[in-house]
């Protein structure tokens, strides 16, 4: 057996396997020490211990690699403080990592252990000669710090649990289909069950953006691409189709529209409840892309019409 017929676990959030040679992304509780490099000026960064809390396949873990919504959640789960400095730090570059305790506040000194929740992107690897699998990391990032004395207090236990409830807000394991809502969601979805809010291109394909409300009733984002329908006649023999993260708010989902000329394209659906939102972006679509725009295949469309005045 290969190292890519071996399976190194299982997805904890669709349930998949993972084989070794598969790309993943693991959250870890770590143990590290961070010192000071005087002859390069950088940090250098000693894992003492580390406790994997969940392990996720390539696909899944795309819907959750948005860090900064990841680390706002697992705030509020954990029922943290906010803390300014902290919030600017985890903005910058993975090389300056947080320097306050994200539980009380306190500095976070070289040379001596901290706790900290760890997102790993990276690939699994199997080798016979070890007969065992070893982590290749390709990103790291420090998600929250503790010092020692709030990091006792952080368990794996009680970093695993919040992170659960976490996914239970951002997961997206279903796909609703544009018009079949029960009366619970109200077009307004949920994590397991989001709904269409635009669909643009190839019928069934092209370019997806999906949402639902939260607990909290704050709108939440992902986008879909097929691009074999987009682009068929280049990638008719390649299977590209790919999620992007999660991101929150309508300025959100438009950012993630906007790495594809998405206006110049003809929709299929468009949510009514962000039909005029859709209408005002596209008014507000670069200068030299407005000649592109059908405008009237757009309302016509939004307006929960198709292209000839028929009702969809």
């Amino acid at each position: 057996m290969n190292g890519f017929e071996r399976v190194y676990t299982q997805c904890d959030i669709c349930g998949r396997d993972i084989h070794y040679g598969n790309a993943v992304l693991e959250i870890q509780r770590n143990i590290e020490q961070h010192d000071f490099i005087e002859d390069t000026g950088l940090q250098s960064v000693t894992v003492i211990d580390a406790d994997p809390l969940i392990s996720s396949c390539a696909r899944c873990g795309n819907r959750i690699s948005y860090s900064k919504e990841l680390r706002k959640q697992m705030v509020e789960k954990l029922e943290l403080p906010a803390h300014d400095s902290n919030e600017e730090a985890a903005q910058q570059t993975s090389g300056n990592l947080p320097e306050n305790c994200d539980c009380c506040g306190k500095e976070l000194k070289i040379g001596r252990a901290r706790v900290s929740l760890v997102k790993l992107i990276g690939q699994m690897d199997w080798s016979d000669q070890r007969g065992d699998g070893e982590l290749f990391v390709i990103d790291g990032e420090d998600l929250l710090s503790f010092c020692p004395d709030c990091g006792n207090k952080m368990s794996s236990y009680r970093m695993q649990q919040a992170l659960k409830r976490v996914l239970d807000d951002l997961a997206m394991p279903k796909r609703m289909e544009s018009g079949k809502v029960n009366d619970d969601n109200h077009l307004h979805g949920t994590s397991d069950h989001p709904v269409k809010i635009i669909e643009i291109g190839a019928e069934g394909g092209g370019i997806s953006l999906y949402g639902w409300k939260d607990s909290d009733g704050e709108w939440r984002f992902q986008r879909d691409v097929n691009e074999n329908a987009l682009y068929n006649e280049d990638t008719a023999d390649l299977e590209l189709q790919h999620s992007s993260s999660i991101v929150p708010g309508w300025q959100g989902a438009l950012e993630l529209l906007s790495r594809y000329p998405w206006y110049c394209l003809h929709p299929n659906y468009v949510h009514p409840e962000f039909a005029e939102k859709t209408l005002d972006a596209l008014r507000n679509a670069p200068k030299d892309h407005q000649s592109d725009i059908d405008y009237e295949y757009w309302q016509a469309v939004c307006a929960g019409k198709d292209p000839w005045g028929e009702q969809q």
